[in-house]
């Protein structure tokens, strides 16, 4: 599989950056393969305008109360990453003429999970890339 063949799709949290388009922009002309950034994972409409770490905990219990496998927000969050893979694959055919077999995706805190669960849900997935930052030395 040539570097070509896999695309690269990055998860984000809201809010467009810049910086990190920029990245994913050199990123995809150095390895000359399309990327893409999915936002707005998690989408974030539960628990009273909980955000990020606090609306993966709020999901938890209520699926422990309620025996409803739907409420974990890992499983929606997934099902709004799957189908992007789809979205980039038409969009590297229609307008770059590229044939997509894979896709490495990548993301931090929440979106790891997310890309561990969809390598897991989606055989297009060749390679999760989960990133982290170093609370230990914030001090």
């Amino acid at each position: 599989m040539r570097a070509q063949d896999v695309a690269k799709r990055h998860t984000m949290g809201s809010e467009p950056d810049l910086e990190e388009q920029a990245l994913l922009g050199t990123l995809a002309r150095r390895l000359s393969t399309p990327a893409a950034i999915l936002y707005g994972i998690p989408n974030q409409p539960l628990c009273g305008g909980l955000r990020e770490d606090a609306v993966v905990f709020c999901t938890f219990p209520r699926f422990l109360e309620a025996s409803d496998a739907t409420w974990p927000v890992l499983f929606p969050m997934v099902q709004g990453a799957v189908p992007v893979m789809g979205a980039i694959s038409e969009s590297a055919v229609r307008d770059l003429g590229l044939s997509v077999d894979g896709f490495v995706v990548f993301g931090a805190s929440k979106r790891s999970w997310t890309n561990w669960l969809a390598a897991a849900a989606d055989q297009r997935v060749k390679g999760v890339a989960p990133i982290a930052y170093d609370n230990l030395s914030l001090a």
